[in-house]
């Protein structure tokens, strides 16, 4: 079996640290380290670009949406594909973050667990079905206390699928006062509290019904496992933008 070596950014963080005990487990996945040198302990490499000509692939999972920019550049310029499982990015960094799909594969996974990319899928079937038959679409999502953005990069794909499902193009992420519900419109929720990894529901309203589309994750080895299945995926893709469906073929 050929190990593929990989850049793992933001190796010492939450998910760096779940994707490099997998593939402690296994012999098919050689992991190099690279965290920001403020984090980086000895012998931990701070540079993408002193490393990029020894791996075959980039992972990004820093969280920092600046970073990813920088770490897309160095990819594409070592013509190395890159998988982006940090979020939060802007709508001007993902166009830029498009740009290089033309040069390098470049799969962005707001969440890599095969449960929530089902989870897309069943909205889609849902929302579809019930378009134009009186159902409000609202999300939650919840995860823990330390998390940079809200809503996650999962809610805010889950909102996108939702909108363009149902036929609506109207997204509020917050209510207050006096602010009743329109029509058009979908609301996601965020709450942020404890240990939560994250959870995420797609609520569908009607008169006297309603149906709740939940995933719950209880472990990070969810998305590491998902991670790793991508990286066998992508190696080998030619230039473009990919996602996780892709991947699962769902």
């Amino acid at each position: 079996m050929k190990t593929i070596k990989f850049a793992l950014c933001g190796g010492l963080g939450r998910m760096g640290k779940a994707i490099s005990s997998l593939c402690a487990q296994s012999p098919e996945f050689l992991p190099i380290l690279v965290e920001h040198p403020s984090k980086a302990s000895e012998g931990i490499c701070t540079d993408l670009s002193e490393v990029i000509n020894n791996v075959e692939l980039v992972v990004d999972f820093a969280g920092s949406s600046e970073a990813t920019l920088e770490f897309v550049k160095i990819s594409a310029e070592s013509k190395k594909p890159i998988i982006i499982g940090t979020t939060g990015h802007s709508k001007d960094q993902l166009s830029q973050i498009e740009s290089f799909a033309l040069k390098i594969p470049i799969l962005i996974a707001p969440n890599m667990s095969l449960g929530v990319n089902l989870l897309f899928k069943l909205a889609r079937i849902a929302c579809k079905s019930l378009r134009e038959r009186g159902f409000d679409a609202e999300i939650l999502e919840i995860h823990h206390r330390h998390k940079k953005d809200a809503p996650s990069g999962t809610a805010l794909r889950l909102e996108s699928i939702v909108l363009e499902s149902l036929g609506l193009n109207k997204a509020v992420h917050s209510r207050f006062g006096i602010a009743p519900r329109h029509d058009d419109e979908v609301s996601t929720l965020a709450l942020r509290g404890g240990d939560v990894i994250g959870e995420h529901t797609l609520f569908l309203f009607g008169q006297g019904e309603r149906l709740e589309l939940t995933h719950r994750a209880s472990s990070r080895d969810i998305f590491a496992r998902g991670c790793l299945e991508a990286i066998r995926w992508i190696k080998d893709k030619s230039p473009g933008l990919y996602s996780m469906e892709d991947v699962l073929e769902v």
